[in-house]
């Protein structure tokens, strides 16, 4: 599974929430999601993705700027 697969639902969240300045780039082991939350919910809600598809954190495979 790529790493895109792997976060295509918070992407696609990211998408839904209208995320201004989304960027979506891929380095060496890792995906960065970088984008201006339109709201403080917003912004929760893909927190809340993220940790539903890694609970702990611990994969480092992906930096969240939001």
């Amino acid at each position: 599974m790529s790493l895109q697969e792997k976060y295509q639902s918070l992407i696609d969240m990211a998408n839904s929430l209208g995320l201004s300045g989304l960027n979506i780039s891929e380095g060496e082991g890792f995906i960065r999601i970088e984008g201006a939350a339109p709201s403080a919910d917003a912004k929760q809600a893909l927190w809340a993705e993220y940790g539903r598809i890694d609970p702990d954190y611990r994969s480092g495979d992906l930096v969240l700027e939001i």
